[in-house]
């Protein structure tokens, strides 16, 4: 069965950038997006520099008391 181009995109977007973009307010949240990816076992060829990037010190911890 052929996927529409528009799926097409979607998975090459998240085997090259690890990146999920919604569009026009589409069903799908991210989410669940990133479920579907991972059970047709898409998954990223590379990694970005901001995947890689560490947190400055102290950062984890400012934000785990943002949560409350």
């Amino acid at each position: 069965m052929e996927i529409p181009d528009t799926l097409r995109q979607k998975m090459e977007l998240f085997r090259t950038h690890g990146r999920i973009h919604r569009y026009n307010n589409e069903l799908f949240t991210e989410v669940a997006w990133l479920q579907v990816m991972t059970g047709q076992n898409c998954t990223r060829r590379a990694t970005t520099r901001w995947s890689t990037c560490r947190p400055r010190q102290g950062s984890r911890t400012t934000w785990r008391a943002s949560l409350g």
